[in-house]
């Protein structure tokens, strides 16, 4: 089983990570104005999937994993891993919109 602070940390980081992309999303749609309705979806998914991880974070804090061995700490740990891959993956493309509004990239999204 893996190491109960390694999860807390591996959520914290996503956590942080994705507050900081829902933040970025949130003020380039207001800057740009008019986004598909795609962003937007993801925007608010963004938002709850990082307020789902918050309380997993919280759980994780308040409770000893090591308590619960058939908690799937390592399968937790490789979804985070992979969440954290696609939250800066998205982070890249939304710092070239960013940086370069105007620019047709929400159409292709």
């Amino acid at each position: 089983m893996s190491d109960p602070l390694s999860v807390l940390a591996s959520v914290a980081g996503v956590v942080a990570v994705g507050a900081k992309l829902s933040r970025m999303l949130y003020t380039t749609i207001n800057r740009v104005g008019s986004v598909p309705q795609t962003v937007v979806s993801l925007s608010r998914e963004l938002e709850t999937l990082c307020k789902a991880l918050g309380y997993l974070e919280t759980i994780f804090r308040d409770h000893d994993l090591s308590a619960y061995p058939q908690f799937p700490a390592d399968l937790l740990l490789d979804l985070l891993d992979s969440i954290m891959v696609d939250f800066k993956n998205f982070e890249e493309i939304l710092c070239v919109h960013a940086k370069q509004p105007g620019e047709g990239l929400w159409r292709s999204v």
